[in-house]
């Protein structure tokens, strides 16, 4: 018998002897191996009491600095005091760790990064229970008056046992009871728009952001509109807090199987009906909305290609006519469902009115490069802007208009509004994307 198998008696109260390696388990940390990072951190795996564990300490050209010393120590004060399972456990502070110097003591997670996880394409399942359990940690942490400032892929670790939640890196996170290091932060794209202005106080909602873009990451043609109302640049059009997402989510999961799948069975059929009442129908052309937010006569003309006129003809039973969705397909997300049951031609006219709206956005960034605007000015000129400040009143009177449009010149797709409302929503939250995107380079260049 090998002499580091535990062995037991048939009488349940008592064991075999503990031998070998068991004699040997130390109280000081052995075993080290250096984990890769990043910044201004540096992470060793190491064994003490037969466990593992990390050791986040400071690279030695950050050691003697004090700000940095300041920014572990926050981290552990904070870190400390959450118990959470989502969330990764610190248990102290080492002051002279001989191979880390001073370091936190943290949970040693078996796993890799979101990010490098949702590379393995992962089921809408687990996809699902990823994005609960963030939400669940979220709700913890922030009822302890904690903001992460700093939630992203990378910064949320997934369990090759059971893929569980861990969220870690408490680095850039601040309370409500912290005095110090209240300077903005945060990374590009998930940084909420208030988290780079000063001397603007935090709230949950920072951190409900960036959940809105790991969402849409999650999700790429799902949950548009809990994912726009998430991210929206006003925060106080944002979700109130975690909890409300949540059950969001399990709002709109339990009942997609139970109302969507029937609605749209539903809809093939008026369709089906609409079609063979109207297949004599003339082609006609759809015309582009008109909105007032075009772009002036003074700008560049060419940052989006000018809308080019459709044909469509609604009497396509190819196009017009839903398709029945298989027990494979009921899979998919309901995106995937709202794509197949708009007609390719109205699909494209809807995206070209999109990009209408947001020409007023580019040509007037085009213009402004034009006359060597800094990135400083840009980001208080756009944050000042209508664009900015009503976005959501905007995109809500041209989806309106866009829609009402369509379903006066062809009827006949009345039944699927619901499914072109949504479908315009997508196509919005996308395009924002791309604004915010380079609304995160002037951020960045003007800090």
């Amino acid at each position: 018998m090998h002499p580091n198998i535990i062995m037991t008696t048939d009488n349940t109260s008592s064991s075999g002897e503990i031998t070998s390696s068991f004699e040997s388990i130390s109280d000081v940390f052995t075993t080290y191996a250096e984990i890769p990072s990043q910044g201004f951190n540096r992470l060793f795996k190491a064994q003490r009491y037969g466990k593992w564990f990390v050791l986040k300490g400071l690279k030695p050209e950050y050691q003697g600095k004090a700000i940095y010393n300041e920014l572990l120590t926050k981290e552990f004060e904070l870190g400390v005091q959450l118990d959470h399972p989502n969330i990764t456990r610190i248990f102290s502070k080492e002051s002279c760790d001989p191979v880390a110097g001073p370091c936190v003591v943290m949970e040693y997670v078996d796993g890799c990064t979101l990010k490098e996880f949702l590379k393995r394409n992962p089921s809408g399942s687990v996809r699902m229970k990823i994005a609960k359990e963030i939400l669940a940690a979220m709700a913890y942490y922030h009822s302890k008056q904690i903001i992460h400032r700093d939630l992203k892929p990378d910064n949320i670790l997934i369990t090759n046992n059971g893929h569980n939640v861990k969220i870690i890196d408490f680095g850039l996170a601040d309370s409500d009871w912290h005095g110090i290091l209240k300077q903005p932060a945060g990374s590009d794209k998930y940084a909420a728009p208030e988290q780079v202005a000063s001397n603007v106080p935090l709230d949950c909602r920072a951190d409900i952001y960036a959940f809105g873009v790991i969402l849409q990451q999650l999700f790429p043609h799902g949950y548009g509109g809990i994912v726009r109302k998430c991210t929206q640049p006003d925060r106080e059009r944002r979700f109130g807090n975690a909890e409300e997402v949540l059950q969001r989510l399990k709002r709109r999961k339990s009942l997609f199987p139970a109302i969507f799948i029937p609605v749209l069975l539903c809809v093939a059929a008026a369709a089906w009906l609409l079609w063979s009442q109207t297949q004599n129908l003339p082609t006609e052309s759809i015309e582009q909305p008109e909105t007032d937010v075009v772009p002036a006569e003074d700008t560049p003309s060419d940052i989006v290609a000018e809308p080019i006129e459709v044909q469509v003809n609604p009497a396509s039973k190819e196009e017009v006519v839903h398709k029945e969705i298989s027990p494979k397909e009921a899979d998919k997300t309901s995106d995937d469902y709202i794509y197949r049951q708009i007609p390719a031609e109205l699909r494209k006219s809807i995206e070209q009115s999109v990009d209408t709206l947001f020409r007023r956005f580019w040509n007037w960034n085009r213009a402004a490069e034009s006359r060597g605007m800094s990135p400083i000015d840009k980001l208080a000129e756009y944050t000042n802007s209508d664009f900015f400040k009503n976005n959501y009143d905007i995109r809500e009177r041209h989806r309106e208009a866009v829609v009402s449009d369509l379903i006066r010149r062809y009827p006949q797709c009345e039944p699927a509004r619901e499914q072109i409302v949504t479908y315009y929503n997508s196509l919005f939250v996308k395009r924002m994307v791309a604004v915010n995107n380079v609304v995160y380079e002037w951020q960045k260049a003007a800090r």
